[in-house]
């Protein structure tokens, strides 16, 4: 319990009020009312899937204080389940705001599917931020952490599904939220597989 209040008081904040930011200035940025099914999923997959990033990927951060560092050292925790709480928290939050995001659509007179479309965006948030975990835990670098999910993001944009088949982060927007499946699956492996390779590295 002490885990889950501390995440929320001291880690959380930061990341948590970016991304609201992130959606607040959507309405600056994109339009938000009387969207068809592929103008929604642009929304959905090229802006709102980007929370991922910022929630998901730092989820090792604390422990670049070597304060924190030490202290966790010292007590008798399993870090694999600090990390896995970390994460829960990181994705009921984003889940949150997926979910307003997608009421707001849907009170704007948006027209899309919405449980669909919902796990969709949650898929490709997973996907990305799963990468950003991963490159994180093995460079150690939370700037190499952001960056690597970046050029995904980039390389999904600019070559669609040419080279990345399945794992094109953009399909919603070309008509195909099944292929959403398979990136869930990753990013769920990615998520784990970081949390593997950095709880292995502690033990060195």
């Amino acid at each position: 319990m002490q885990i889950v209040k501390y995440n929320l008081k001291y880690n959380i904040p930061p990341h948590f009020i970016i991304s609201v930011l992130l959606l607040l200035c959507s309405p600056l940025i994109l339009g938000l009312g009387n969207l068809n099914r592929f103008e929604t999923a642009k929304v959905l997959e090229m802006y709102v899937v980007l929370v991922g990033i910022i929630m998901i990927t730092p989820i090792f951060l604390p422990e670049q204080n070597k304060d924190i560092r030490d202290l966790l050292s010292t007590k008798a925790l399993n870090m694999a389940v600090v990390y896995g709480i970390r994460v829960l928290q990181a994705v009921v939050l984003v889940m949150i705001m997926v979910s307003i995001f997608v009421a707001v659509l849907k009170m704007g007179n948006c027209d899309f599917p919405t449980i669909s479309y919902f796990f969709g965006t949650m898929a490709g948030i997973l996907a990305i931020g799963g990468t950003g975990m991963v490159f994180y835990a093995l460079a150690d670098q939370v700037v190499v952490g952001y960056m690597i999910p970046l050029l995904y993001y980039l390389i999904s944009y600019g070559t669609k599904d040419k080279y990345l088949g399945k794992l094109y982060l953009f399909s919603m927007s070309d008509g195909r939220v099944g292929e959403k499946l398979y990136l869930a699956i990753v990013g769920i492996l990615f998520i784990g597989l970081g949390i593997w390779i950095r709880c292995r590295k502690s033990l060195r």
